[in-house]
């Protein structure tokens, strides 16, 4: 895999470089990053993954990268070998103070997500000394009734106004669509049924074996010598090659190539497999993550259009690699003559980026027709490493951009624009599938079956059926007292022996252990003995086989802190660049 990578580079090189023609004006850009290196969700230590050091030095290094493509000033260009230019100034953006109102950042939830988003801004927009945005108050904010000038702490560090998505938000289905999606889990709960990825299951646990028993030395149960943990053994060997001098001498740089080989064949098997359908025939399920992430980078490019260049000047979005191998599998990238590259598991801190640009030196925002796009794609993190360009859509060598409206069309062949059609895709029970959903990606309010209802918002809907509840028990309790005769008294506070328990240490006679919602999903109460309290019983092996077809270590059953939906997350260490062999 890694020559094939090494291959596509060479073949791109002359032609790409994402140089750009000085008389280009990029309008707005959009830029998925996956997170750096983090510490491994298996091994010894049972502690949550969190960003490593090195991991946020490669952010940094990421977002200081662009940072001289984008925010470069327009009056000096830099050029590569050739003599074009490498920079693409981001027409009107501020250049050295964060204004928040011309940037949209989304992370995931998970803690080394939204810390490498912090790392990348820090590349992106590095501390300034007395560095103010207009769109902020500018400099007369930092001035104090008595002429004194107050600067920022940190010798002028910037704050990104980050929106931290939990699977809760139904902004997750755009950074995230595979996370609560059920039907995915279905489709990718086995894999097998390929005769190749059946091979693969056939021939590899001898090696698996081999490296588990001597390398590791007993540290990952040989139960796991299975190309089913192929992710998984992968991040945690690449980790421990970076970090482990005894593991770095006994593990050859051959092992660590064929463990990534293996974990990029099972994980574009499980978000690139474009044949598997889920509730739909030809729905692609395992690609949809890929589906709804480009439906966002569209509804961004519109927003930009609609505001004539004064909105959405840049989109940032901090999350996994699911998204970009279903991406490259949709887009016809990972069919082409780089094929090798976008089959590859991306390495830690990797970017893809589609930049909304013009062919004129322009200062008035030109008609929709006159717009271009191009995708980018930098799968590394190191300081010299170029942006390179690459064509979409099966689309030429040469044809490194695309009409704007070409490009939508292209993208609405298979991108998810609307909450209710994803909502009814994966079978999802979070809980705004429920209710009214305001299209995130277009607009349009649906319902979960997708019939058009009013504008309102879920917050304002919500807030409505919680006074007409309030107003219907107030009603019926004034009604039973009147005609009824009941009389209603105030009970004794704390919790009563004779009362169903409610968030308790202990199980009383009357608590429930699982609720059913009218979706049919599964709810246990946050806090109560069931979560963990004395006297939690274990998980029964049944009930744990039925959670997955086969094993995939790294995959829990999880509640967000701000929802009591139950849904199956995929945890992963990430990955880091390695050499060819």
């Amino acid at each position: 895999m890694p020559s094939v990578n090494l291959k596509a580079h060479l073949l791109f090189v002359l032609l790409s470089g994402a140089s750009v023609r000085a008389e280009e004006t990029v309008w707005s850009a959009f830029a998925f990053v996956l997170n750096g290196e983090r510490t491994p969700s298996i091994g010894p230590s049972t502690s949550d993954s969190s960003l490593t050091p090195l991991g946020a030095q490669q952010m940094l290094t990421q977002g200081s990268v662009l940072r001289r493509r984008w925010l470069a000033n327009p009056n000096t260009t830099a050029t590569n070998t050739s003599g074009e230019s490498t920079t693409a100034p981001i027409a009107g953006i501020e250049r050295i103070a964060i204004d928040n109102s011309e940037l949209s950042i989304y992370s995931s939830k998970d803690s080394y997500a939204t810390a490498g988003a912090l790392a990348f801004m820090q590349g992106l927009y590095p501390p300034t000394s007395q560095a103010f945005s207009a769109g902020n108050g500018g400099q007369e904010a930092a001035i104090l009734a008595n002429g004194s000038l107050i600067d920022f702490p940190l010798d002028g560090y910037m704050y990104p106004n980050i929106h931290t998505v939990s699977i809760s938000d139904p902004e997750s289905v755009w950074l995230q669509g595979h996370v609560s999606c059920t039907e995915y889990y279905k489709a990718t709960g086995s894999i097998r049924g390929d005769p190749r990825i059946d091979e693969l299951y056939n021939a590899t646990p001898r090696h698996y074996q081999e490296l588990l028993t001597t390398v590791f030395d007993g540290t990952l149960p040989v139960s796991m010598a299975s190309f089913a943990y192929a992710d998984d053994i992968y991040d945690y060997a690449l980790y421990q090659y970076t970090h482990n001098e005894t593991i770095q001498q006994r593990l050859n740089m051959s092992d660590i190539t064929w463990l990534a080989e293996m974990a990029s064949i099972q994980q574009f098997a499980k978000n690139g497999d474009l044949s598997i359908s889920g509730n739909t025939e030809g729905d692609s399920i395992r690609a949809i993550a890929g589906r709804t992430l480009s439906a966002k980078v569209v509804t961004q490019f519109q927003s930009h259009i609609s505001s004539r260049g004064h909105g959405n000047k840049l989109t940032l979005m901090f999350g996994s690699y699911q998204p970009m191998l279903a991406f490259f599998s949709l887009s016809g990238l990972s069919h082409g003559q780089s094929s090798g590259l976008f089959q590859e598991m991306p390495l830690a801190g990797a970017a893809m980026v589609f930049e909304l640009f013009s062919e004129t030196d322009a200062t008035d925002f030109p008609d929709t027709d006159d717009l271009w796009v191009r995708f980018l794609y930098r799968n590394s993190t190191d300081e010299d490493a170029p942006l390179y360009k690459y064509p979409l859509f099966g689309n030429g060598l040469s044809e490194d951009r695309i009409k704007y409206r070409d490009f939508t069309t292209s993208i609405h062949q298979f991108s998810i624009n609307d909450m209710s059609t994803w909502c009814d895709t994966c079978d999802a029970v979070a809980l705004f599938c429920n209710g009214v959903n305001r299209n995130s990606a277009g607009g349009t309010t649906t319902t979960q079956r997708g019939r058009r209802t009013s504008s309102l918002s879920p917050a304002v809907a919500g807030a409505i059926g919680a006074v007409a509840a309030i107003a219907a028990i107030v009603l019926g309790a004034v009604l039973l007292a009147w005609f009824g005769g009941f009389r209603f008294t105030r009970l004794k506070t704390g919790r009563q022996s004779s009362l169903g328990g409610f968030k308790g240490a202990e199980k009383m006679k009357s608590d429930n252990d699982v609720s059913i919602a009218r979706n049919g999903a599964r709810h246990e109460r946050v806090g109560s003995w069931e979560l963990g309290g004395p006297g939690r019983p274990p998980i029964s092996e049944d009930t744990s086989a039925d959670l997955k077809n086969e094993p995939t270590f790294g995959a829990s059953l999880t509640r967000d802190a701000e929802d009591d939906t139950d849904s199956i997350i995929m945890s992963r260490a990430p990955v880091k660049p390695f050499q060819s062999v």
